[in-house]
């Protein structure tokens, strides 16, 4: 349970990232508003992938299909709302949305995982000497 809070805080952390980097690249001002207004829907759209994960009981820091769908879901939410909402949905914005979320969400879990097999291996050959 632990590490599902874990997986969910980190999500949310690079989330937030992103939309501090995007606020910024697009020379807007760095405000808790600006941030919120940028930030909610990709929010809004992690925790509802999340929860789906949850319902389906699966590992959230697993690469694939976990990792996957975390950022599929979390960017067609955030879309979606964007679009209800009257926000943009340029075709670019939404390419480099998905291409940074899928970064920075799958990337954190490509390190873990690699980090977890090195510690695992790392055990297996101390207790074999």
């Amino acid at each position: 349970m632990r590490n599902y809070y874990r997986a969910l805080a980190a999500d949310a952390f690079l989330v937030v990232l992103f939309s501090v980097l995007g606020t910024l690249s697009h020379n807007g001002a760095l405000t808790l508003v600006n941030l919120a207004r940028v930030a909610w829907p990709f929010l809004a759209g992690l925790v509802l992938a999340h929860l789906v994960l949850r319902a389906w009981r699966v590992e959230p820091w697993r690469l694939w299909p976990h990792g996957v769908f975390i950022v599929a879901i979390t960017v067609v939410t955030a879309m979606l709302l964007r679009t209800l909402t009257g926000a943009g949905t340029a075709l670019p914005f939404v390419l480099v949305s998905f291409a940074v979320n899928a970064l920075f969400l799958l990337g954190w879990r490509v390190i873990a995982g690699l980090v977890t097999r090195r510690k695992q291996a790392d055990v297996g050959h101390s207790s074999t000497h």
